[in-house]
This record gives C-alpha cells, sequence and structure tokens, in this order.
C-alpha cells in the first residue's frame, strides 16, 4: 500500500478553490478590490504626479543635455536697431554642453519666458554676446561660456508697463531628425528642467 510523503508542501494552486467557476468568481472578487483601491489613491492625489518644485532666484544655473545657463536679471527696453517695438531681455551665463556649433533657433522652445502677470509667452529668441552686442552672429560655438543676452520680442498684447516680471523655464533638450530631411536638430523635451523667477527692471 502506498503512503503520502508527511513533509508533502503545499502548492500555490492547493489555498484556490477547484471548481472553474469559483475560481473565476475569486479572480473577479479580486480584481473589484484592486480596482477599488487603485481608484481611492487617485481620489486622494496618491497617484497624482509631483507638483513641480517652486521657482529658483537668479543667479542659479540650470543644465540639460545641450547647455548650462545661469540667468541674473531682466528688463523690457526698446531695441532702436530693431524698431520701436519693446523688447524682452534677459541678461544671462549661457555655455553650451556639445561638440559642435548649435544655432540660436535651437533655443526656441527650450528657454521659454513666460510674462508675469498674465503668463503670456514670448517667440523667436534672439541671442546677443556681451563681448561685441554689434556682431552678427547666429551660433553658439562648442563649449564656449558667453556672457549673453537673450532677446525677445513683446507680444503686441503685452503693455511694457505691466510686466512685473518673467518666469523663465528651462527644458531638457532632445535631438530628433528633421522632417524633410535626415540631419537631427535639438528641440525642446517634455521634462521641466527648473524655473526661474526673474524681477523685470525697466530700461
Amino acid at each position: 500500500m502506498a503512503h503520502h510523503a508527511a513533509g508533502q508542501e503545499a502548492t500555490a494552486g492547493d489555498f484556490l478553490p477547484r471548481g472553474p467557476l469559483a475560481r473565476a468568481l475569486l479572480f473577479a472578487v479580486l480584481a473589484i478590490v484592486i480596482g477599488s483601491l487603485v481608484l481611492a489613491l487617485w481620489a486622494t492625489g496618491g497617484l497624482a504626479k509631483a507638483p513641480d518644485a517652486p521657482p529658483s532666484a537668479p543667479g542659479r544655473p540650470i543644465s540639460n543635455e545641450l547647455f548650462t545657463v545661469t540667468p541674473h536679471s531682466a528688463t523690457v527696453t526698446i531695441d532702436k536697431d530693431k524698431g520701436p517695438e519693446p523688447v524682452l531681455e534677459i541678461r544671462a551665463d549661457l555655455v553650451t554642453k556639445v561638440k559642435e556649433p548649435v544655432e540660436f533657433g535651437a533655443l526656441n522652445g527650450i528657454i521659454a519666458p513666460s510674462i508675469q502677470p498674465g503668463k503670456a509667452r514670448v517667440k523667436s529668441i534672439d541671442v546677443l554676446f556681451e563681448r561685441n552686442p554689434e556682431g552678427l552672429y547666429t551660433e553658439l560655438q562648442p563649449q564656449v561660456s558667453e556672457k549673453v543676452l537673450l532677446t525677445w520680442p513683446l507680444p503686441k498684447k503685452v503693455a511694457p508697463d505691466s510686466v512685473e516680471s518673467v518666469a523663465l523655464t528651462i527644458w531638457d533638450a532632445q535631438k530628433t531628425g528633421g522632417f524633410w530631411d535626415e540631419r537631427e536638430r535639438w528641440g525642446a523635451g517634455e521634462e521641466r528642467v527648473g524655473t526661474v523667477e526673474i524681477p523685470v527692471e525697466r530700461g
């Protein structure tokens, strides 16, 4: 006569109902319980994205894959060489981290100012080098630290006297292929690297 081993271990299946209908009901109940827990976490903010860090003060370096920028001050002024329209200027230290020149246009979207109050956004960045502000340049040289003026035309709907500060947000930088050709270009990613709140001086 055969004898069962006294020390035989139980398997996971020994704790489940043996009938297929009973097992299906058990799994359905477990799914409902897990779904309820997930909904409860979502309702209480347990699954919410962590809030962005508060803006930092001017003078703090912010880095992404493409460059390190240290914003210092901001002004709203009129650049007589570009016409009578007011211009937002941000004085900063800027150094690229890559081994090839970077066109100024690549900074659009990666360096993103927001006018306060109102959160109006500006477009069409230009870069002036303090060492030669009258010079005509289109690129940042590889790994060369520059003192720069980052400039944007002020939106027509924004009165210059109403601008109190600028929230300068830096996004991560990614290289992607062009639409018409295979040349890779730098552009803004989806991750916010940091934001600097800069009071605006009158120029």
